[in-house]
């Protein structure tokens, strides 16, 4: 008789953890609150961010966000960004996730005020960023290499060479 198989789980494990690299602080938006957020790490060196304290009244999730696709959605309307631009990001947790994040990534040189339009930002070079944070400067996941052909098997034959010498055996 076949041995019965365990019922498979639809619950996934917890991700692996993150470690923090950095702890930082930074004004809120308003400048009505000082953030305090992280970045970490996870065990695939994608970089993350989320705040941890806010000294004003406002609530927030401490959930982590990936870097790499908080940069996707700068780069998808670089010249007017605001929190907007990642609250998708932030879905089913604190409406203020997304504009305490805006402050982080505007601290840490992602974006800057934009000189155009009152109460938006544009996006930055996230090279100096990426670097400081020992993260190479190629976010998304690139090809893996080239396999190096093999080196060619010579041929051998009873006819002389280009040299015009005789073959050995």
């Amino acid at each position: 008789m076949p041995k019965k198989q365990p019922p498979v789980s639809n619950i996934q494990k917890d991700p692996p953890p993150i470690q923090t690299i950095k702890n930082g602080k930074c004004p809120s938006i308003s400048g009505k609150s000082a953030l305090t957020y992280q970045i970490g790490r996870n065990h695939e060196n994608a970089l993350f961010i989320r705040i941890i304290g806010n000294t004003g009244g406002g609530y927030f999730g401490k959930d982590w966000a990936a870097v790499e696709d908080i940069i996707i959605q700068l780069e998808q309307c670089p010249e007017c960004i605001t929190s907007m631009t990642i609250a998708g990001l932030f879905h089913r947790r604190s409406a203020n996730n997304a504009g305490f994040a805006l402050a982080v990534i505007l601290a840490e040189g992602l974006i800057k005020p934009s000189e155009k339009k009152p109460r938006c930002f544009v996006a930055q070079d996230p090279k100096p960023f990426l670097d400081a944070m020992g993260k190479p400067t190629a976010l998304r996941k690139q090809a893996p290499p080239k396999k190096k052909k093999p080196a060619p098997i010579p041929v051998v034959t009873d006819e002389p060479d280009e040299t015009g010498m005789e073959p050995t055996s």
